[in-house]
């Protein structure tokens, strides 16, 4: 993907390779939605840009397939995922390290990068329309007051593209900010783009994801630690592999508890990633067991 991003190839190849990666990323969400969603939390990568569009894309196809959407609009809709940034991929690789306040032309760069990139796709031999109304207008909203248009109608695509970015960028540490815990992210979505409009998808990709989605480091009352492991029945009651016991001491295997089961399993803490020395094995983990 950055070597794509990064070549921007004119022989006709972009369109296609694009919808090979975005193939790759339903196929790994449809088989294992769960260790698709750890990696979000867990993964590290050199390249912020690539790895946002990658988790983007993920949320996107998992959030659209609750939606019944139908396999050709979350084909057009995870390509869009994956180059929506297209056109200010290099500039968003220098902001993620940058401290300072944004100078004018960085400023104008970010306003203007979905005009920007859906030129450029096109430019690139894109034919999709949704696709490319999808990256045109995933900083839009339905109350006007998105970028770069203002308009109070972006398509169901670019409204729930819109919705995944915001989740997946506050999950992600940057050096100027923490990353946001994922029952605040999805707080934070709901409240500033769900409640009290008429957009289904900050609602639904809470029921997707949870308010502890797998990847994220929990406390359990009986003062076990660990990584939740998958997704439960409830948005607040997932299943989690225990890593350090109750009395502190590191697991050879982790233990896999049922959230909703018992009051000492109830999680009581969500950890930040960097407040612990926990080493996420996710052969281990996540490997199916007979």
């Amino acid at each position: 993907m950055s070597a794509l991003m990064r070549d921007q190839p004119r022989d006709g190849s972009f369109f296609h390779s694009v919808k090979v990666f975005a193939r790759l990323v339903m196929d790994l969400c449809e088989r294992s939605p769960d260790l698709a969603l750890a990696a979000i939390q867990l993964k590290e990568f050199k390249r912020y840009p690539i790895a946002h569009s990658l988790h983007v894309a993920v949320l996107c196809e998992l959030v659209a397939r609750r939606g019944d959407f139908d396999e050709d609009s979350r084909m057009s809709l995870c390509c869009a995922a994956l180059t929506q940034n297209i056109a200010i991929i290099e500039l968003q690789q220098l902001l993620t390290n940058q401290k300072s306040p944004l100078t004018e032309e960085q400023r104008a760069g970010i306003v203007g990068h979905p005009e920007e990139g859906a030129r450029l796709l096109m430019s690139l031999g894109v034919p999709d329309e949704e696709w490319l109304r999808a990256v045109l207008e995933h900083h839009e909203d339905e109350e006007g007051g998105g970028y770069p248009r203002g308009i109070r109608s972006p398509s169901l695509l670019a409204s729930l593209l819109h919705t995944a970015d915001v989740y997946a960028a506050m999950l992600s540490q940057r050096s100027y900010r923490k990353a946001v815990p994922a029952a605040e992210a999805a707080k934070q979505v709901y409240i500033n783009l769900g409640q009290g409009r008429e957009c289904p998808f900050p609602g639904l990709l809470i029921k997707e994801v949870g308010m502890y989605p797998p990847g994220s480091l929990v406390k359990l009352a009986n003062g076990e630690v660990g990584v939740v492991w998958k997704r439960g029945q409830q948005a607040n009651t997932p299943v989690v592999a225990t890593l350090i016991n109750a009395k502190g001491l590191a697991q050879m295997e982790p233990t896999r508890r049922d959230t909703s089961a018992a009051p000492e399993f109830k999680i009581v803490t969500l950890l930040p990633r960097e407040s612990t020395m926990l080493n996420i094995n996710f052969e281990q983990i996540w490997r199916p067991r007979n």
